[in-house]
């Protein structure tokens, strides 16, 4: 996504308490300029667009043709997430998130896209930022329109490894008393958390999700390795089978490493010092 060139075109908006942040989206890796990522103040209220009843922010989109390619990946994924798709049927019609003002800094994948219509459709508004803008998938950015109307202020916040929180507390510590919490899905997010709350810094509820029975057991185990493979195929394009692979630590990450090692025809070899997990 890029922003209009002209100095008076709108963006969209993330608040502060005097005024009007705005920011620009983040941008993918054949889309990046560092002299597009710079900060601007106004105090001026922006209009918005109505398209179809739902409110566009009046950003550019650098390619509006991949919008119908996202779509279709968008609904792949949903016949891949019938548990969510279960969850829009029952709480659709409550409405169980109105009022909420989520925002997000994450993966931008299709995964991701269907959550964000989920958080919508069951009442949400969201704005949502790349936790890193090399791994946005720019089709389906193109098919997805995410902002907060102008002038409020988030209360929630969806973390990938502390970035939003911790520009929050560092930069924008005046809207903490006004956030109802955040959850965190990455190691690192965590560790840097519980860095903040052992030095009593930590203003707003976390949900640790990354020390959660499902993202050990499913995300870790089976999502780490299929994402290993994807990886060392995308970098090197060698086959697996018949190579050595040495997996360091046999915890939830390496069991799911081995396994699909294994699965692809790889001879695995495990070091671990713990002699638990060693057995």
């Amino acid at each position: 996504m890029k922003e209009e060139e002209s100095e008076n075109s709108p963006t969209s908006p993330i608040l502060t308490s005097v005024g009007a942040k705005y920011f620009r989206r983040q941008l993918s890796e054949k889309n990046f300029d560092e002299s597009q990522m710079t900060n601007r103040f106004d105090d001026e209220q922006k209009p918005f667009l109505f398209i179809d009843d739902i409110e566009k922010s009046p950003y550019k989109i650098a390619n509006i043709n991949l919008a119908e390619l996202g779509r279709k990946e968008l609904s792949m994924a949903d016949d891949e997430m019938a548990g969510v798709m279960l969850l829009r049927e029952i709480y659709t019609p409550k409405q169980p998130l109105k009022g909420v003002r989520l925002a997000e800094c994450l993966h931008l994948t299709a995964q991701t896209g269907v959550m964000i219509e989920t958080f919508r459709q069951l009442g949400a508004q969201i704005q949502w930022s790349s936790c890193n803008p090399l791994s946005t998938q720019d089709h389906v950015a193109a098919a997805l329109t995410i902002y907060f109307a102008n002038g409020q202020p988030l209360n929630a916040i969806l973390d990938d490894s502390c970035n939003l929180t911790r520009i929050i507390h560092e930069k924008y510590p005046h809207l903490t008393s006004m956030i109802y919490g955040s959850s965190e899905e990455t190691t690192a997010g965590i560790t840097k958390l519980r860095k903040l709350f052992k030095n009593n810094k930590l203003k707003i509820p976390v949900i640790n999700v990354n020390d959660s029975v499902t993202k050990s057991k499913f995300d870790n185990n089976c999502g780490c390795g299929e994402s290993l493979i994807d990886g060392i195929k995308r970098a090197t394009d060698v086959m697996i089978g018949g190579k050595i692979a040495v997996v360091i630590e046999y915890d939830n990450v390496g069991k799911g490493y081995a396994k699909v090692l294994s699965g692809y025809g790889a001879r695995v070899i495990v070091t671990e010092i713990d002699p638990i997990c060693a057995l």
